[in-house]
């Protein structure tokens, strides 16, 4: 995870007291004028909502989906089911290879989910899975370089120590964060509307929008700071007004405003600037939640109750781009060779004195620890709330609901990354962008995801902060591994309609 050493950037408080303010950049949307982008942000949980966040209630803008009847406007019937995709920063790339290959196994398309949800990285792939793109999104989780995603305001390290690692977090405190995420706003808006390098493209806003038409939500988390509230913005209603809209420039209002409700979800507390939008200061979504959020299931339930004469217990699928572990440390640091301390209770015969401790590699250590438990918690709590019918452990593809089970019961499927399993295996890392990495190809050998992300720590100048290539290339393979291992498609089978249907 970003910052190592938190040290440094208390000295550079104590350096650069005087002069710790940042001014806000403002991306989307003009302080002081009428709300455009704000009027799509949902304050979750809340209702109604508080001054300055604008919108109906969350869980009626949600429910809303389960009044539309099932659409025959695609060659593939709406399905009931749902997905959230979490956070997790560059695990993301296994989300990418997971549901590249889920996609494949049925046929070449994803289930059209009813709702689809995201958080931070997660809210970066839903749009593409919601009209269908995963291959789209393995491309652009291929990356070759860090900075194709964010810009770093320095490209020291400040785990280090001595008088460099001090300038560097002299830097980052001035700055406000250490990187900008300049470079994914490019990737998202492109030149324009109908630039094909850019994702959200008026093509695919297009896209969104219609499916709308046929009763599929699509949101966003992130966090308002001010309040401390979390807010799901409302994407699918927010490209339903961006086609409706016959002024160029409103429309290219609302696409900023689009594209900044990702960046916001995304932007990491410290790791990246935070995100403002209208006056109003987001961050990262998984500062409140892993997935977004238990409420959504209210959605599921009533749909059950539609449905469930039928037989056609809706699922929930849940994709975790994470491990939903805390790595290991020896001493509150990186553990040499890559080897923790003992278990407890401890295996050793002699117990060991521990190493020298600081504020700082406490404070971090801890918060790693409480953002890890928010992910488990959130994760948890959405798999408790679908009523689901037998429990699995924390890894494994669910279980299917039997007669004797709830009414209201959903069909629960889950996946994660598991450190042993992913580290068991050995890849190769190239092949996976298009044009096939023409642009840098990598040295052609398989390895573990582990030890590829060593080699990115080895070969990368500068060092990555936070995106590694190879390791990001290493889990789209790893995720596509497990895809194949649970095959997701038995579950929701293509089914295609015909005219007469």
């Amino acid at each position: 995870m970003l910052f190592r050493s938190f040290a440094a950037i208390v000295v550079a408080i104590a350096v650069s007291a005087c002069s710790l303010s940042v001014k806000p950049k403002q991306y989307a949307g003009v302080p002081g004028q009428p709300y455009t982008c704000l009027n799509y942000a949902i304050a979750v949980g809340i209702s109604p909502p508080p001054n300055g966040l604008v919108g109906d209630p969350f869980l009626d803008r949600v429910t809303a989906a389960a009044r539309t009847e099932r659409a025959a406007s695609k060659t593939e019937p709406v399905s009931d089911s749902m997905l959230f995709l979490s956070g997790g920063s560059q695990h993301g790339a296994f989300g990418a290879g997971f549901m590249q290959r889920w996609s494949e196994m049925r046929g070449g398309s994803l289930p059209r989910f009813r709702v689809v949800t995201g958080i931070s990285t997660g809210a970066l792939q839903s749009t593409l899975v919601f009209i269908g793109e995963p291959g789209e999104i393995v491309n652009r989780y291929a990356v070759v370089a860090e900075g194709e995603l964010l810009q770093a305001n320095t490209a020291a390290q400040i785990d280090g120590g001595g008088v460099e690692a001090i300038k560097a977090a002299v830097t980052i405190v001035k700055k406000g964060a250490l990187a900008e995420l300049v470079p994914l706003r490019g990737q998202l808006l492109g030149t324009g509307p109908d630039d094909p390098r850019g994702i959200l493209t008026a093509q695919r806003l297009g896209r969104v929008a219609q499916e709308a038409g046929d009763g599929r939500k699509l949101f966003a988390g992130a966090v308002e700071l001010d309040t401390g509230l979390a807010v799901a913005f409302d994407l699918t209603k927010m490209a339903e007004d961006y086609v409706a809209e016959r002024s160029p420039l409103r429309q290219e209002t609302l696409r900023k405003c689009y594209a900044e409700a990702l960046v916001a979800s995304s932007s990491v507390p410290i790791a990246a600037q935070p995100s403002f939008i209208e006056g109003k200061m987001f961050i990262d979504g998984g500062a409140r939640f892993g997935v977004l959020p238990a409420q959504m299931l209210e959605l599921g339930r009533r749909m059950m109750k539609q449905r469930i004469a039928a037989g056609e217990r809706p699922n929930l699928f849940v994709v975790v781009n994470g491990t939903l572990q805390t790595t290991a440390k020896c001493d509150l640091a990186d553990c040499k060779g890559g080897i923790a301390g003992d278990p407890i209770p401890p295996t050793a015969l002699k117990s060991r004195a521990h190493g020298d401790w600081s504020f700082p590699a406490l404070a971090f250590r801890s918060l790693s620890i409480l953002i890890n438990q928010s992910y488990v918690s959130s994760v948890e709590l959405a798999r408790r709330d679908a009523a689901w019918c037998q429990r699995e452990p924390l890894a494994g593809d669910g279980q299917d609901c039997v007669k004797d089970d709830a009414l209201d019961a959903m069909n629960v499927h889950f996946v994660r990354i598991l450190p042993d399993e992913m580290d068991g295996g050995m890849f190769r890392v190239n092949g996976l962008r298009t044009p096939i990495d023409s642009d840098r190809p990598f040295e052609d050998v398989a390895r573990t995801c582990a030890d590829w992300s060593r080699e990115d720590e080895k070969l990368e100048k500068p060092r990555p902060h936070e995106f590694h290539p190879r390791y990001m290339r290493c889990l789209i393979r790893y995720g596509a591994k497990v895809a194949e291992n649970l095959d997701w498609a038995k579950y929701e089978p293509q089914v295609v309609l015909t005219s007469q249907q």
